[in-house]
């Protein structure tokens, strides 16, 4: 019996198309998709490495200034140096609380120096200034202080009244009291702690 080895053309054309369908499927699925995803992977990489690249040229930017505040910085650290005296040099700052004292007519009773504290490398001395003048010539004073080349920190500051005039005492003259601070290098890492009084009386001009 024979066998019939007619093809339908239709049923021809609808294999060729199927295996077109397939192949298209399949350059999709191995060639097409893979490069799609390694496309999109480098894009990736390439808008990190860009934004890396741009973070690191604003850095570049900003050495300019962060140098100049780094040198800003190391100068004012090294005028605050200059301000802190040695402790054994201590006395130049109550020489200098004296000679402003002087130059603005007023009378300093009292110096007292209590017990240091450790503020890092430096060591605080808090002072207490008893004074006696008229009331513009304790301002000049208070003025003269801050002004001086020396780290010198008002913590507190008050005024009272004098002696009577009736008992002897000059007219218009108040007594004052001012509680600052100040820095010196310890030596030796630290003092003893003992409080000092010293006596400066100036006389009035």
């Amino acid at each position: 019996m024979a066998v019939s080895m007619e093809v339908n053309p239709k049923q021809l054309k609808l294999f060729v198309a199927l295996v077109a369908v397939a192949a298209v499927v399949g350059l999709y699925l191995y060639v097409f998709s893979p490069q799609a995803d390694r496309y999109a992977r480098a894009k990736a990489k390439l808008s990190e490495a860009e934004t890396q690249l741009q973070a690191s040229l604003i850095r570049l930017k900003r050495i300019p200034a962060a140098e100049q505040e780094l040198t800003a910085s190391i100068l004012e650290l090294d005028a605050f140096e200059n301000l802190v005296p040695d402790e054994d040099k201590v006395h130049y700052i109550y020489r200098d609380i004296e000679a402003v004292a002087q130059k603005n007519l007023v009378t300093v009773t009292s110096v007292t120096v209590a017990s240091g504290k450790v503020r890092g490398p430096y060591l605080e001395l808090p002072i207490t200034v008893e004074m006696e003048g008229r009331y513009a010539e304790i301002l000049d004073f208070v003025q003269g202080l801050a002004s001086l080349s020396r780290v010198i920190n008002f913590r507190s500051f008050s005024l009272t009244a004098g002696a009577p005039v009736a008992d002897g005492g000059p007219k218009g003259v108040l007594r004052a009291s001012a509680q600052v601070s100040t820095f010196v290098r310890p030596k030796g890492g630290g003092q003893s702690g003992a409080a000092a009084t010293v006596k400066a009386p100036t006389a009035r001009k």
